[in-house]
């Protein structure tokens, strides 16, 4: 296809889009399903991996001369989805809701969200008719990475998938035909990783296109508490939030374990009192519209979800602090979060980064991405041994993670801006010519949040961590999904328009 046709289809595309400007990776990925191919997009979160289908239907449009162009985008959450599509719907493209079915059966739909669940269930039938019809353009999956996660059994375990539909996803591919290309959108991917979204996805020669997983303005740190007691542990948080109020850094706060999200949620409210909103009224109302902080996974209220979902959109929000299971991890464009937080490491590198990358969407923000561990906090079955080993590492903790995605770092870090560990033996303060006698070679204040932190800390040095040391977890199934959450946590169930089962 000529170039400069395929430029003036991406100019069309960015105007529909109000965009002035598109990535060369973006372009690359546009280029290659125009031509028919398969593509394998792997790019940091914030990136605008979700700019390559938004574009879509309007560059098939503008080739086609065709109105009827529908792009398929599966995703993992209705949450992700309500937020997308109302998102779209503002910029005037059409994304589909309840009351608009009749428009998707005409083709009158630039894009469809939909879950593996529902497409192979009750919109089997819809997605033939729209094939039928040479209506769908591409499929996108997006996070595809919960191909791997949620697909698929694990035989060693003896577990089965927890969503099987993620792994039936080639089912879709014959529905909509094989000339149809797809597009595997993820954040994160081990080699291990891509070759199973590949093989799933049935994409035997499509285009690689891989991105530095590497988050230049995130240093990473790690933080062994003494106590696994969860009030001494977030004693922290509370100074934080009552010290600073709506001048709290924004931070999002990662439990692998739902009873300890309740935990900390209960008492941050009881510590608090008055200090968890902003303007208190004595007379009301006072919730999560001006509270300080919130939760958010599987029974979180819809308006609640919403709500914290169009907070964290807007750098000024008034919620600070975001208590959540891995759900949040998700597609979110989340802004002004200079802290990601783990409390317990989790289940792989592969998810560490990519939930650790909402912090530093901005490049310019000098952020962090925490984890704090607590006694036996190792002792789950489900955390693959390189976790394990990134939180005993004794040496530089992004060369460790880079080494996972066999990536080299590209630039030399200020040893204080890398991790925990390279600070220890940065110089940025030294002067001397031969051998340094400097009190100080540092000159790099720590974060407060990491002050705050620390001042839980005692100075024990003893292996709380060791595996050996284990006793019976309230374990988390293998996904880290909100399957166990407690009935104090439990909001009204979640009412889906786009998929049979909210998952997380």
């Amino acid at each position: 296809m000529d170039t400069d046709v395929i430029s003036a289809a991406i100019d069309f595309g960015l105007q529909k889009l109000s965009f002035t400007e598109i990535k060369i990776n973006q372009r690359k990925v546009v280029e290659s399903f125009l031509a028919g191919k398969d593509v394998f997009f792997c790019s940091p979160t914030g990136s605008g991996k979700s700019l390559t289908f938004e574009i879509a239907p309007f560059v098939f449009k503008y080739l086609q001369k065709n109105d009827m162009c529908i792009v398929l985008v599966i995703s993992p959450l209705t949450s992700l989805m309500r937020t997308q599509t109302q998102a779209l719907n503002r910029k005037g493209i059409k994304a589909p809701n309840k009351s608009s079915l009749g428009d998707v059966k005409e083709g009158k739909i630039d894009i469809i969200f939909s879950s593996p669940e529902s497409l192979i269930g009750h919109e089997r039938k819809l997605l033939l008719d729209l094939a039928k019809k040479n209506f769908i353009k591409t499929v996108f999956v997006d996070e595809a990475h919960c191909i791997k996660k949620f697909g698929l059994p694990d035989k060693k375990k003896k577990k089965l998938a927890y969503r099987p539909c993620y792994g039936r996803l080639d089912e879709i591919r014959s529905l909509v035909g094989g000339h149809v290309p797809v597009v595997a959108l993820t954040a994160t991917a081990t080699e291990e990783t891509k070759a199973v979204i590949k093989k799933q996805l049935c994409m035997d020669n499509c285009s690689e296109i891989m991105v530095n997983p590497d988050k230049k303005n995130v240093t990473y740190w790690v933080h062994n508490l003494p106590s696994d007691d969860i009030c001494t542990n977030f004693r922290w948080l509370v100074n934080l939030l009552r010290g600073y109020k709506q001048a709290t850094s924004r931070m999002i706060i990662f439990f692998r374990q739902i009873k300890h999200m309740a935990d900390v949620y209960e008492y941050l409210e009881t510590s608090l009192k008055h200090d968890a909103y902003i303007d208190f009224k004595e007379g009301g109302p006072n919730d999560n519209r001006n509270r300080l902080f919130d939760m958010f996974h599987m029974k979180t209220d819809d308006d609640v979800k919403d709500f914290i979902c169009t907070s964290y959109m807007n750098p000024n929000g008034n919620i600070r602090v975001v208590l959540c299971s891995t759900s949040f991890s998700m597609g979110l464009d989340v802004k002004g979060v200079d802290t990601v937080i783990h409390y317990g490491p989790a289940n792989d590198v592969d998810d560490y980064v990519q939930e650790s990358g909402r912090a530093g969407r901005e490049p310019s923000q000098q952020c962090n991405a925490i984890l704090l561990t607590y006694k036996r906090c190792l002792g789950s079955q489900n955390i693959f041994p390189s976790m394990k080993e990134y939180v005993k590492s004794k040496t530089c903790r992004r060369a460790f993670i880079l080494n996972i995605f066999k990536t080299i770092v590209e630039h030399a870090h200020i040893p204080h801006f890398c991790c925990d560990i390279c600070r220890l033996s940065c110089k940025c303060a030294c002067s001397c010519e031969d051998e340094c006698v400097c009190t100080n070679t540092c000159n790099q204040v720590l974060p407060k949040i990491n002050t705050a932190i620390m001042s839980n800390e005692d100075n024990d040095d003893s292996d709380d961590n060791d595996d050996n040391d284990i006793t019976e977890l309230d374990d988390m199934f293998s996904s880290d999904s909100d399957s166990d959450v407690l009935e104090s946590s439990t909001r009204k169930p979640q009412v889906i328009y786009s998929s049979d089962d909210e998952m997380f």
